[in-house]
């Protein structure tokens, strides 16, 4: 488990930098990604705004109360083995009741 600080510096960092990343969310109701850039991070209400590429689509995601961890990209759900490559680090943030997950992944920019 990561803390919400070093969390929330990851994403700052990744915000500060204009960094693209990948969104990857699985959730009972939905699953999808999109890539985009972080921008907003907003740590009293533990959010974070991701604006996509196409600059039309945006997503705040909410982490409140949800268990984070960072990872080596490595360690991609199986859906992304393949493409593991293409990724630096991810920070996961899971409901431990649900089993919803969204996963954040830094897109390396040497592929």
């Amino acid at each position: 488990m990561t803390s919400s600080d070093d969390a929330f510096l990851l994403l700052r960092k990744w915000k500060i930098e204009k960094l693209q990343i990948q969104a990857v969310f699985v959730l009972d109701l939905a699953n999808g990604s999109f890539a985009g850039i972080v921008t907003d991070v907003d740590e009293p209400s533990l959010s974070v705004r991701i604006v996509g590429l196409d600059s039309r689509s945006q997503f705040t995601f909410h982490l409140r109360n949800l268990e984070l961890r960072y990872a080596d990209s490595r360690e991609a759900p199986e859906a992304l083995k393949h493409e593991a490559h293409k990724y630096e680090g991810c920070l996961t943030a899971l409901d431990t009741g649900s089993g919803d997950r969204i996963s954040f992944f830094e897109i390396r920019d040497n592929i």
